[in-house]
């Protein structure tokens, strides 16, 4: 007890409260995530405002080492009991955020990546005084100068309205709450936050003059730019905080139903231009040329992993419209018989494209049933080169079908099955890599029915190429993800002609055709109408 007590007297003589040598409940200057020291703070408490999350569930990428669980809790409001001033309580102020110690310089070209991930909480928002919903504003980044003799307010802010989920960005280029005059530039409704992870990039320089600028990509596409002076004169440098911030008395208007909303951030990363160059640089001179079979994967993939590969990836898979069908090669008989022949097909090159099945196919018929073969040195028809490029690419296709077979005196039927097969050898420092064995499908079925001598109705029903599986990895200085290569759509094309067959030779074919998940791609649905006249001598 005597002990005890001259500690406390200790404690007294220095200035510090008893209540300052427990933990403080809202406030830790030395928090750790993914080895970077940071300040914590929330006004729900830390325990259960701040966590880190390994659960693979919330895990931005394989190589994640846990994302942080930031909890922004409404009605609730801790006291920080250091404080000498007003707290965050005393201001109306509820919080669950990270401020990084890492500080970096004004003026710089800089890049900051992080994916946030917000699972749907219904809110209420903030109300007046006569229980009227007013717009609310969730800070969930912030870049902001270190403050000195001066109090600092953020130079850009990223916004979520909890609501509508619509995204809003202010820039500020005076320095109000250090007593300068407020100049803001607010743009709202620049987007909003999709279900599951959103990948944000901010490229940015931060200055008073004219030559700065802050571009916003979410997913990968551009949804916010803006040129021009983008801070206020200060001489310190400049911090990050990630998390959720409502500011300013307005914490204290909530809904008393309001919700706990819950932010998941991972993959949080600070780059220079000159640490981005040293890693991108052997990006510039790539390019990826995807073929028709693979639809819109790898390139969705590219977009949505321009955060973790670098600048521009998203333009560097492009689609070049290579297909194949051995419709296209023009056929040789080589010793025909009444049950079977050999056939040779020979196809003209396609200017610098992907020679998809090579200039030459081999073909063979029994009975009716003819089988065709052909073979190339592509990845089913796509091209890589530099860091986009592969080795020892190889593919084959195989084609079985019947090409005419009669029910009866009216009808008739036909049909044919393509299958591709492809393999390929990730380059050493490649970003592609971990190919598997890839597997492609189409096939085309048909029927006639004759009307009458001069009459004819045509149905059919095909596929082009499609990929049915395979897989490869999109590999980087900083992450790597697993790509799935089969497209979700699959383009199919019902076709309904009709054919007249006039006295003089001449013919008339009007056909209606109606398209579904065009290239492959989801929801790509197109129809056309098309008559074609013919004189035969």
């Amino acid at each position: 007890m005597y002990r005890l007590r001259r500690v406390l007297l200790f404690a007294l003589l220095f200035g510090l409260s008893p209540l300052n040598l427990a933990a403080n409940p809202v406030w830790d200057s030395n928090y750790v995530y993914n080895k970077k020291v940071y300040d914590a703070t929330s006004t729900g408490g830390l325990k259960k405002g701040i966590r880190l999350s390994k659960a693979k569930a919330h895990k931005r990428s394989r190589k994640s080492k846990g994302s942080m669980r930031f909890a922004l809790i409404p009605n609730k409001c801790i006291r920080n009991p250091t404080s000498l001033f007003d707290d965050d309580c005393d201001r109306g102020i509820r919080r669950s955020q990270l401020r990084s110690h890492a500080a970096q310089r004004m003026k710089r070209k800089l890049e900051y990546r992080f994916s946030i991930k917000k699972p749907y909480r219904k809110s209420d928002g903030v109300l007046d005084d006569y229980g009227n919903p007013i717009n609310t504003l969730i800070n969930i980044f912030e870049i902001k100068p270190k403050a000195g003799t001066k109090m600092t307010n953020p130079i850009f802010a990223l916004y979520l309205e909890p609501k509508t989920l619509k995204l809003s960005v202010i820039l500020s280029r005076g320095n109000h709450s250090g007593g300068g005059k407020q100049d803001d530039v607010a743009t709202f409704n620049i987007g909003r936050l999709k279900p599951g992870w959103n990948d944000f990039r901010i490229k940015t320089r931060h200055t008073p003059k004219s030559n700065g600028y802050v571009r916003l990509y979410q997913k990968g596409k551009l949804i916010y730019s803006y040129k021009g002076k983008t801070s206020y004169p200060y001489k310190n440098d400049i911090r990050y905080w990630m998390g959720a911030y409502i500011c300013c008395g307005r914490g204290d208007l909530l809904h008393k139903k309001e919700p706990t909303h819950l932010f998941f951030y991972d993959m949080v990363k600070v780059i220079s231009k000159s640490k981005y160059k040293s890693a991108s640089s052997k990006y510039a001179k790539t390019a990826y040329k995807l073929s028709t079979p693979f639809g819109p994967s790898l390139a969705l993939a590219a977009s949505e992993n321009m955060f973790m590969v670098g600048e521009d990836f998203d333009r560097k898979v492009v689609t070049s419209g290579t297909s194949f069908s051995f419709d296209d090669y023009s056929y040789i008989e080589i010793a025909p018989s009444p049950q079977k022949s050999f056939r040779l097909g020979l196809k003209s090159g396609q200017d610098d494209l992907p020679q998809m099945g090579g200039n030459f196919a081999l073909g063979y018929q029994l009975g009716g049933i003819h089988y065709r073969l052909a073979a190339d040195n592509t990845f089913l028809g796509s091209k890589g080169s530099g860091w986009l490029g592969y080795e020892d690419a190889r593919s084959a296709y195989v084609n079985v079908g019947k090409r005419y077979y009669s029910l009866g005196k009216k009808w008739n039927i036909a049909g044919d099955v393509t299958y591709g097969w492809s393999q390929a050898n990730p380059e050493k420092e490649g970003v592609l890599q971990d190919f598997s064995k890839v597997h492609a499908l189409g096939f085309n079925a048909s029927a006639g029915y004759q009307l009458n001598s001069n009459n004819a109705l045509g149905f059919s029903l095909n596929s082009p190429l499609k990929v049915e599986k395979g897989l490869l990895v999109i590999n980087s200085p900083y992450d790597s993800e697993k790509v799935n290569l089969a497209p979700v759509g699959r383009e199919l094309n019902l076709v309904l002609h009709h054919t007249h067959q006039f006295r003089n030779a001449a013919t008339l074919t009007t056909s209606l055709q109606y398209t579904h998940d065009h290239g492959h791609t989801r929801d790509q649905d197109s129809s056309q109408i098309m008559a074609e006249y013919s004189i035969s001598f």
